[in-house]
């Protein structure tokens, strides 16, 4: 058994998720008590998945109050691979910074003149997760409130922006979902958020990001590329991007999402707690 804490237990269940590469088909798990509904999962990763978080809980790594919310979705496919509470709220953390990215092109794209180094701060945004020019690319927009309109124009009404990023980066008020993430990633993907030169532009944003818990997986996994965003704060951890993997038949593309919450330990260091991840087997 090898020990994580809690921010590299994203990287182990990207680790059994990505290894699996199932194909997206429901099973059904047989239940032997014949008063209770037999439980569905979406594919056999699902299910593993679904066991592994529940061992974990047994096991007590996991307490009650760790909310946890996993999505993989095939963006060629258009399949799930893994839905786990995806329409819960989480607090954001950096996860919000895309959102932000999103108001201020849409903003550009109205006519709105840039200020001076508006793409320079963008970029430090999403690549390296700076904070103060987080606040400066929403001052741009016209603050937390504006951000929060042009998020829900685009029908992302799962996420909620109402603060700047505090002095020291403890934000907790800010909210998404993983199928507000997975929904941003699809669009971006497919050309179609705000349209297709502003997708390309913001998709280029998250092919940087230098934050990534996963990018030690590339070698083993055959990944090729990872492009999204990184979300940590005390209480909070989660990670939101496209994965690109190479077959014989071409690149598969997936949108990731997976965030762990637990709010009772704001302040505390949330990602410091030590949890197991044990490997799952590849699925073939």
């Amino acid at each position: 058994m090898v020990e994580f804490t809690r921010r590299q237990f994203l990287t182990g269940l990207a680790a059994t998720l990505l290894a699996g590469k199932a194909n997206a088909r429901k099973t059904k798990i047989t239940n032997t008590k014949k008063q209770a509904p037999a439980p569905q999962y979406v594919s056999e990763v699902d299910r593993k998945v679904h066991e592994k978080i529940a061992d974990l809980r047994r096991q007590g790594h996991l307490t009650p109050n760790d909310k946890t919310s996993v999505l993989v979705y095939g963006l060629q496919s258009n399949k799930h691979f893994v839905k786990i509470n995806v329409d819960e709220q989480h607090m954001a953390a950096s996860l919000i910074k895309p959102f932000v990215m999103l108001a201020a092109y849409h903003k550009l794209s109205k006519g709105k003149k840039p200020r001076k180094q508006l793409e320079e701060d963008i970029a430090k945004m999403i690549v390296h997760s700076d904070n103060a020019a987080t606040n400066r690319v929403m001052k741009f927009v016209g603050g937390p409130i504006e951000v929060d309109r042009i998020a829900k124009l685009h029908g992302f009404n799962k996420t909620r922006v109402v603060e700047y990023i505090p002095s020291g980066g403890r934000t907790y008020r800010n909210k998404t979902s993983a199928r507000n993430l997975s929904a941003l990633i699809w669009k971006l993907h497919n050309g179609t958020l705000i349209n297709t030169q502003y997708s390309k532009r913001m998709l280029e944003h998250l092919d940087h990001y230098t934050t990534s818990r996963l990018a030690a997986l590339q070698g083993s996994l055959d990944i090729d590329d990872l492009a999204g965003k990184t979300g940590f704060v005390g209480g909070l951890n989660g990670e939101a991007t496209r994965v690109t993997y190479a077959t014989g038949n071409g690149p598969k593309h997936y949108a990731f999402i997976a965030m762990v919450e637990n709010p009772a330990v704001k302040n505390a260091g949330a990602g410091k707690k030590r949890v197991p991840v044990r490997g799952i087997p590849r699925q073939r």
